[in-house]
């Protein structure tokens, strides 16, 4: 069985995304956020050590004190 995306789903999945708008943004910000703390892959390793390894801490430190800042405001 081929691995890829069928175009069925593709379709229900563009579907449910103009139906429900709204989780769809907020599906994918909380995607791009754990993506950057989960940063294993072989390109992902690769663009750290691009940026430095001291940036990363940096940003991943600015990121945890952003969501401390809003737990704290809720």
């Amino acid at each position: 069985m081929d691995n890829a995306t069928s175009k069925t789903q593709i379709k229900a999945v563009r579907a449910y995304e103009k139906r429900n708008p709204g989780k769809a943004y907020y599906m994918k910000q909380k995607a791009s956020a754990n993506a950057f703390t989960r940063m294993t892959t072989p390109k992902a390793t690769e663009a750290i050590a691009a940026v430095g390894i001291d940036q990363y801490r940096e940003d991943l430190q600015a990121l945890r004190d952003a969501i401390n800042e809003k737990l704290n405001e809720m």
